[in-house]
């Protein structure tokens, strides 16, 4: 009898660990889903990472262009100012020089009469 108890003893002992064993298991299972929604979750924040830093790539090459483009206008404009300028001092000159050709027809005519 008393081995028939220690039997007894043993086997619940058994069943008892077999379950532990079994709720073991099933929490590690849960783990592992748990390891792999993150492991997942990762994986789409590496993505969207590298899609920010695709645009941040692109917006700055933009911003380069268009800094670019911008002292080419600048150029441009500067060039323009210059030849207005130019063509103001041109129209001056010529504004002086019409009037000192009338005043010189006005002598040659004066000293002739």
């Amino acid at each position: 009898e008393l081995q028939k108890e220690k039997l007894s003893v043993s086997q619940g002992n058994l069943n008892d660990k077999e379950i532990l064993v079994e709720k073991l298991k099933r929490d590690f299972a849960c783990k592992e889903i748990g390891v792999k929604e993150i492991n997942e979750q990762l994986i789409k924040s590496k993505l969207e990472i590298n899609v920010l830093y695709s645009e941040n790539s692109e917006i700055k090459n933009s911003q380069f262009l268009l800094q670019s483009q911008n002292c080419l206008l600048q150029g441009k404009v500067e060039n323009l100012r210059k030849d207005n300028d130019s063509k103001e001092e041109n129209r001056e000159k010529e504004r002086k020089y019409s009037q000192l050709e009338k005043e010189k027809l006005h002598l040659v005519i004066s000293d002739k009469v």
